[in-house]
C-alpha cells in the first residue's frame, strides 16, 4: 500500500507541473520576440528649464481673430520657400480683448512661448471687442471710461506677457471696413492698441493705407502680393480671401525685416542670408521673370483665382518665300533617308503613304457622313 501510495504522489507531481509551467509561460511571455525581463519600476524625470539652441530660424507667432488666422495664412504662404523662417499661426475666430473669461490670450501666449523660442509676436485683434467688459466690480458698455480703463489693462497684459517672453512686438492695425459704423469703432479700438503698443516699446504696423482707395475709403480691390490688380475682400466687408491674406502678409513681414535683422549672426553660422536681407525669389516668380510667361485667370465663386500660366514658344524663322530660296535650304538640310513600310492597300498605306484618313465608322460620334436619302 505504501508503494502504491507514492506511486500515485509521483503521478499526481508529474500531472500538475506541466499545468504550472504553462501558466507560467503564458503570464511571462516575451511579446515580438523580445525577451522577458523582470517588472520595472519607471520613474518620471522632474521637468527642467530646457536649453534650446539657436537654430538660425526666426519663429514669429501670429495670434488674434479670424483675421489673424487669414494674415498668418498669408504670411506662411509669403515665406514658404524661405528657410530663415518659420510661422505659427494661432487664432481663434471669435476671440478679442474686451472678453477675457470667453478666451484670454496672455495666459494663452505664455503657454506657447514656453514650449518654444518665439522671436517675434504678431498680435491682430478687434473685430469682435465692440461689447461690454465685465470684472468683478460689474459690467461695462463698450466706450465708456471704465471699458477704456479695462481694454487698456487687457492689452498692456498682452504686451507684458510678450516681452517676458523677450520677444518683439508687431500688432496689426485693423483693416478698414465696408460699414462706416463699424469702421468708426474699428479705428477707436486701433487708436487704443496704438498707444498702448507705443508705451511697451512696440511696433504697430499701421496697415490701414493699403486697403483704401484713392479718397481714403473702403475697396475690396487693389494690388495683390505679384502687383497684379484684383480683388481682395470678400462680400461681408470684413474678411479677405486668399490673394488679399497674401497682400495682408506681404507687408507685415516687409514690415518685420524693416524693423529686425533677425539674428544675423545664427543666420550667417547656418549658411543662410539675415532675414533683414532681401528674400530669395519664389521659384515661379523667378520663373516669371525669366521667362516673362503671364498668368491669365478669372476669379471663381469663392474669390479664388482660376489661373493658368502660358508657355512661352520661342518663335521659328520663317520659311523663304520664293522657290529658289527654299531650294536652296533643302540642300543646305541634312539628307535623311526616311524607311517606311506598310501593307499595300492597307490602312496605314493609304494614310502614311497617300495621305488619305479612313473614314469614320457610320454611326460613330465622328461620322459627319449625309445620310441616304430613303
Amino acid at each position: 500500500m505504501k508503494a502504491l501510495a507514492i506511486r500515485l504522489f509521483l503521478v499526481f507531481c508529474m500531472l500538475l507541473c506541466p499545468l504550472s509551467l504553462r501558466a507560467q509561460q503564458q503570464t511571462q511571455q516575451p511579446l515580438m520576440g523580445s525577451q522577458a525581463e523582470p517588472e520595472q519600476i519607471v520613474v518620471s524625470p522632474q521637468a527642467t528649464d530646457a536649453v534650446v539652441e539657436d537654430d538660425g530660424v526666426y519663429r514669429i507667432l501670429v495670434v488674434g481673430d479670424n483675421l489673424a488666422g487669414g494674415l498668418g495664412a498669408g504670411m506662411s504662404r509669403m515665406v514658404q520657400d524661405d528657410l530663415r523662417y518659420e510661422i505659427i499661426n494661432r487664432f481663434n475666430e471669435s476671440s478679442g480683448l474686451a472678453r477675457t473669461e470667453v478666451y484670454d490670450w496672455p495666459n494663452a501666449i505664455e503657454k506657447i512661448v514656453s514650449e518654444k523660442p518665439i522671436n517675434a509676436v504678431v498680435v491682430l485683434v478687434g473685430v469682435n471687442d465692440r461689447q461690454d467688459i465685465r470684472d468683478a466690480t460689474g459690467r461695462f458698455a463698450f466706450k465708456s471710461a471704465e471699458w477704456v480703463k479695462g481694454y487698456e489693462a487687457n492689452i498692456g497684459r498682452l504686451l507684458n506677457t510678450v516681452n517676458a517672453a523677450k520677444a518683439k512686438i508687431f500688432w496689426v492695425s485693423i483693416p478698414p471696413m465696408a460699414d462706416a459704423g463699424f469702421d468708426t469703432d474699428m479705428r477707436y479700438l486701433a487708436d487704443i492698441q496704438a498707444k498702448g503698443v507705443a508705451a511697451a516699446g512696440g511696433h504697430f504696423v499701421d496697415v490701414r493705407p493699403s486697403f483704401v482707395g484713392p479718397d481714403g475709403r473702403y475697396t475690396d480691390r487693389g494690388p495683390d502680393d505679384t502687383g497684379a490688380e484684383r480683388k481682395l475682400r470678400s462680400r461681408d466687408g470684413v474678411t479677405f480671401f486668399k490673394q488679399g491674406n497674401n497682400r495682408f502678409g506681404q507687408l507685415v513681414m516687409a514690415e518685420i525685416n524693416r524693423i529686425t535683422a533677425a539674428a544675423p549672426a545664427a543666420a550667417a553660422q547656418a549658411g543662410l542670408p539675415a532675414a533683414g536681407s532681401a528674400a530669395k525669389p519664389k521659384p515661379e516668380a523667378a520663373r516669371t521673370a525669366a521667362t516673362g510667361a503671364p498668368v491669365f485667370g478669372q476669379d471663381g465663386l469663392d474669390g479664388e483665382q482660376i489661373t493658368f500660366r502660358a508657355e512661352i514658344v520661342r518663335p521659328v524663322a520663317p520659311l523663304p518665300q520664293s522657290a529658289a530660296q527654299r531650294a536652296a535650304l533643302n540642300s543646305a538640310l541634312p539628307k535623311v533617308e526616311a524607311k517606311f513600310s506598310a501593307k499595300p492597300g492597307s490602312r496605314a498605306e493609304r494614310l502614311y503613304v497617300e495621305g488619305t484618313a479612313a473614314a469614320a465608322p457610320a454611326g460613330r460620334f465622328d461620322d459627319f457622313s449625309v445620310p441616304v436619302a430613303q
